[in-house]
């Protein structure tokens, strides 16, 4: 999906035009997201691995407030009605979402249909990838004005990554941090419509290499490393179960994969 690899490219474009000193310590400043969850600190003692730490930190972002669910975009209605879904249809699928079935995907696309007009969102559905034309950056500011149900998740997506940033370095392109969260936002409310299911994954620290649900960095000789098991992720992926009419949900198909750095097997700490 063109969108998804366009959000992948500006996150990486603002995470390397922040500029990080040797002497700082990024963990300690941005903290741990999803995405850092069990990464050992060693992965970031060199500047290139600090600017991919703050790629994947500002993903953790994203995929906290606004990919964590189908329903993530409303503040104050997101969690009761993802909270329904899981009991509902239970959470034993990949980042605990339900198994993709019929039942559950009409749930969650006609629940965010009716968001969608409810909440005054119906010109993305006019205007948005959705429809099949491209969104430019006068419908985002239709799309994401104050008195939209989402503005909250905006504001606060934008504050969050806006003050640790700045923490980190006062130089850096933070003029985009609001465009990403706006693409972001669009981006996943387009997935949420769909009848197939859409969703961005990432495998676990440790985990094993599959190629074909991961893109691994070139090692330091430019070699593409395609043996051994994940340190971290940089960006997650984006998945799709079933194809355009809501059905063979069982068949999984990886649309862009994860990008991790790996490690050689013998490299991993014991559990």
């Amino acid at each position: 999906m063109k969108d998804f690899r366009c959000l992948v490219a500006s996150i990486k474009a603002l995470s390397r035009s922040i500029i990080i000193t040797k002497d700082t310590n990024i963990l300690e400043v941005l903290g741990r997201g999803c995405l850092l969850i069990g990464v050992d600190a060693m992965h970031w003692n060199t500047r290139a691995r600090k600017k991919a730490m703050t790629e994947a930190w500002i993903w953790s972002v994203l995929m906290d407030r606004i990919f964590a669910s189908p329903f993530a975009l409303s503040e104050d209605h997101g969690g009761t009605m993802t909270d329904l879904w899981y009991r509902l249809f239970g959470a034993d699928h990949d980042h605990s979402w339900p198994v993709p079935s019929m039942a559950c995907e009409q749930r969650r696309y006609k629940t965010m249909d009716h968001y969608v007009n409810a909440f005054g969102l119906n010109d993305f559905k006019d205007n948005g990838e959705g429809s099949g034309s491209a969104m430019h950056d006068n419908d985002f500011d239709s799309l994401y004005h104050e008195d939209r149900a989402c503005f909250p998740v905006r504001n606060k997506a934008i504050s969050i990554i806006s003050s640790r940033l700045a923490t980190v370095s006062a130089k850096g392109d933070f003029a985009q941090i609001p465009g990403i969260i706006d693409r972001a936002m669009t981006l996943a409310l387009e997935m949420s419509l769909q009848r197939c299911r859409l969703q961005v994954t990432y495998p676990a620290v440790n985990a094993n290499f599959v190629e074909s649900q991961m893109s691994a960095v070139a090692d330091a000789d430019g070699e593409d490393m395609q043996d051994g098991v994940v340190a971290f992720v940089v960006h997650p992926g984006l998945t799709k179960w079933g194809d355009a009419n809501g059905k063979d949900l069982d068949q999984r198909y990886d649309i862009a994969p994860s990008l991790v750095q790996l490690q050689p097997l013998k490299s991993c700490a014991p559990e």
